[in-house]
């Protein structure tokens, strides 16, 4: 199984975070299909890739570091390909999501790091 995770810091308080990334997770072929205050769980739409290649996404929100006006943000892309190969379609989709995020320009970004 393939998994990729990034962390990112958000100025913006948690209630508002995941409703502005909704719409960059759809941008990039995404469908949400679970939602709660802090967690969210995505899936990419079928038909471009192999059953077993579409990503399943989790963004889940640390409120944790809220008392200093940030709001972390862990967001995990993972699906049943073996990471045989280290540009695989897992990674590709976790960085296009990634870079998404950051380029959306309706959160500002603190931190990110990507391991």
């Amino acid at each position: 199984m393939a998994r990729y995770t990034c962390l990112f810091s958000f100025s913006q308080p948690s209630d508002q975070l995941l409703g502005q990334l909704e719409p960059s997770l759809t941008d990039c072929g995404l469908n949400v299909v679970h939602k709660t205050v802090d967690y969210l769980l995505a899936r990419e739409r079928p038909g471009k890739v192999s059953y077993y290649r579409l990503v399943t996404v989790e963004l889940v929100i640390d409120r944790a570091d809220e008392v200093r006006n940030r709001t972390r943000l862990n967001l995990i892309v993972k699906n049943e390909e073996l990471a045989l190969q280290q540009n695989n379609h897992c990674r590709q989709m976790s960085e296009q999501i990634g870079q998404t995020l950051q380029e959306s320009g309706l959160l500002e970004l603190l931190s990110s790091v990507t391991g």
